[in-house]
């Protein structure tokens, strides 16, 4: 009996069954291989349904609720169930929005049953089926303990450089392409800019002198391409005003805003170039005044012998003599030649004083007697006394104060041309004596009082300039100080200042 198509077909079922075998257990592989993946992520994951029952969780998932709340998930059941009742709303708000698609993300503390606050990041993810409906939500959690400090470090640490910055002296500007990103108060004074907004996007150009801005240029490029600071440069700025600036720079590569930025400091060196200036120049005086001592030493003893030999010719000679008038010049010419290399080793060499108990009235008045014999043009200036006669006496070197009193005083005559006041005046304030010679005259022009005390610096036509700074040099040996100011409406005012207790 031949067989049918049928009969001859009844072996095919076997070949669709292993087919159906193969199939399950591919399906079986990869359901383990996705339970792996599912198990051995670090986030703690779980599977909410629609009606908010729990479907799935894995390992970290049940091991961070049991570190929390102490407690074991179990499946269908209902997942607020397990949530705090201060986290209850919070939850119910995000699963319906997850519901409806959208995935969120919240940081949020959750206090554990040790009583420890835990931070924990919660996420809020739809999975959609095969047709793209939402069929459950798969929310995850990750304690964030770590990161949040490190982030708070790194904020620390970010505040604390950026006050530094802000309360920096020395200027610090930050750009980038070109432009200005950022500036510290201290540059903001420097280039005359109101705010930081009148800075920022301006070009850095704009503020470098002409002459410098290939060469900031092409140091910005290298620090960009080395990635290393370099080192100060002497440049010049211009600020907002117009006003050249000299200064010195030094840039650092930095990250600002999320991108390559270049950190450059600004030192205004102005002060000190004026300082380096005055420096060299007190140096030259130095070495002159060395060169006029060696000179005063030489000439100094045949002077003496000339100015001698003009008072003997004078005594001879008297009024009888028709070289009366050129004996005269002789002799003063002399004097005032021996009176100023007087003053130049006076100067040069180092200030002795002898101590000793003094009067502070009675070296004003001889000060007084002997500026008056100096200056017999003079006799019509008014004196007048304004003295605390309560001021104890000195322990000071009466003649070298009397000098310094003596100068003083007869640059007050010269100031009024003979016709006006002098005011003698004492005070005795906190163990400090004061003696004043005030006038009123026309005072010290503004320009003319930083330079008094200069060496070698005068207004007069027969002047040498050193009275002062042998004055101030007499008065620091004693330890105390000399200070001139004018008076208003007009007039001047030297202060001799001198401690009462013994130095």
């Amino acid at each position: 009996m031949s067989e049918s198509p049928l009969d001859t077909n009844r072996s095919a079922p076997f070949p669709i069954q292993e087919r159906l075998n193969s199939t399950e257990t591919a399906l079986l592989k990869s359901e383990a291989d996705l339970r792996a993946v599912f198990n051995s992520g670090s986030q703690g994951m779980v599977l909410i349904g629609l009606d908010g029952r729990l479907r799935d969780f894995n390992r970290n998932g049940q091991k961070l609720l049991a570190s929390l709340m102490g407690a074991s998930f179990e499946t269908s059941r209902s997942f607020r169930d397990y949530v705090p009742a201060s986290l209850l709303g919070d939850f119910d708000e995000k699963f319906q929005r997850a519901l409806q698609g959208d995935t969120l993300l919240v940081e949020r503390p959750v206090l554990a049953t040790t009583g420890e606050e835990v931070w924990i990041e919660f996420t809020y993810n739809p999975v959609l089926d095969g047709q793209g409906q939402v069929a459950s939500v798969c929310m995850t959690a990750v304690p964030i303990d770590d990161r949040r400090r490190a982030l708070e470090a790194l904020k620390e640490s970010e505040d604390r450089y950026r006050r530094l910055v802000e309360f920096s002296p020395e200027a610090v500007m930050v750009h980038s392409e070109g432009r200005i990103l950022f500036a510290n108060p201290a540059c903001l004074e420097s280039l005359k800019a109101s705010t930081l907004n009148r800075l920022l996007g301006q070009p850095i150009l704009d503020f470098i002198h002409p002459d410098y801005r290939e060469l900031t240029l092409s140091r910005v490029t290298r620090i960009l391409e080395k990635g290393e600071p370099n080192e100060w440069v002497e440049q010049k700025m211009v600020n907002l005003e117009g006003e050249i600036l000299e200064v010195e720079t030094k840039g650092t590569p930095i990250h600002f805003q999320g991108r390559p930025a270049v950190l450059t400091m600004i030192r205004d060196i102005r002060d000190r170039k004026k300082n380096q200036a005055m420096l060299l120049r007190y140096e030259r005086l130095a070495a002159v005044g060395q060169v006029i001592t060696a000179i005063a030493h030489e000439i100094r003893t045949p002077l003496s012998i000339v100015g001698a030999t003009a008072q003997l010719l004078r005594e001879k000679t008297g009024e009888r003599c028709e070289w009366k008038e050129e004996t005269e010049t002789l002799w003063f010419q002399t004097e005032r030649l021996r009176r100023f290399f007087d003053d130049i080793l006076d100067y040069s060499k180092e200030m002795s004083i002898k101590k000793d108990t003094v009067h502070p009235r009675e070296i004003m008045e001889q000060a007084l007697q002997m500026a008056r014999s100096q200056a017999p043009s003079f006799k019509d200036v008014e004196i007048l006394w304004d003295w605390n006669e309560k001021i104890p006496t000195l322990i000071a070197d009466g003649l070298r104060l009397e000098q310094i009193l003596v100068n003083l005083i007869f640059n007050s005559f010269q100031a009024l041309k003979g016709k006006g006041t002098v005011i003698l005046a004492s005070h005795w304030v906190s163990g400090w004596l004061q003696l004043e010679i005030r006038d009123d005259g026309p005072g010290i022009p503004e320009a003319i009082l930083p330079r008094l005390f200069e060496p070698f610096f005068t207004t007069k036509k027969q002047g040498t300039g050193l009275g002062l700074p042998i004055s101030l040099k007499i008065a620091e040996a004693h330890g105390g100080r000399i200070d001139v100011r004018n008076l208003q409406p007009h007039g001047t005012c030297c202060t001799l200042f001198l401690p009462l207790a013994e130095q």
